[in-house]
């Protein structure tokens, strides 16, 4: 596990994982068409709300909790960086969305991401990181690396790495304070 108690309050690292081009390319070969569509979202669609409404609970104890307004508030306002929305799609239903951006010349950042059914994130994250490099032309795209749970497991499979030295690429990490331990 990342978490550790420092002075009474436990704290994780989070690092950056990330996948490319030539990954998702390749994987595509592999795997058969997708049964997944995507489609940009403007943040006012019911069927947006009613998922940030109705998902079922995290795996994992320590987990943000979005509603439209939210959404909207911290992303598709944001005065600096352009967020897009990208719904999600199984068999013509919404049943999860991506807040991203473009984060550099060749980076697109994962900055949000959420599921109706944490379990469809395991077959959803490879092709939606396909749709990604497509629509985006970008090279990498990357996010943080959730706690441990479905969600992080689903960025592994789906061909997700972190690099784990302290040089090159992606080797930022995010501090996270989770909160006092119980001593």
């Amino acid at each position: 596990t990342r978490l550790r108690t420092v002075t009474g309050v436990q704290t994780c690292a989070l690092p950056i994982c990330f996948t490319n081009r030539i990954f998702t390319s390749a994987r595509s070969i592999f795997k058969a068409g997708s049964k997944f569509e995507f489609s940009r979202l403007s943040g006012n669609e019911p069927e947006l709300r009613n998922l940030l409404e109705n998902e079922q609970r995290r795996d994992t104890r320590v987990y943000k909790e979005m509603t439209a307004d939210l959404l909207k508030w911290k992303f598709l306002n944001d005065p600096v960086r352009n967020f897009s929305i990208t719904g999600i799609h199984l068999q013509g239903k919404l049943i999860g969305i991506c807040v991203s951006h473009d984060d550099a010349q060749k980076t697109h950042l994962i900055s949000w991401i959420q599921f109706a059914r944490q379990e469809d994130a395991s077959n959803a994250l490879g092709p939606l990181s396909a749709f990604l490099i497509r629509s985006t032309g970008k090279k990498y795209i990357h996010a943080w690396l959730p706690l441990p749970g479905i969600l992080e497991k689903a960025y592994r499979s789906s061909g997700y790495i972190v690099n784990k030295s302290n040089r090159g690429p992606f080797t930022a990490r995010f501090p996270l304070k989770i909160g006092r331990a119980h001593v």
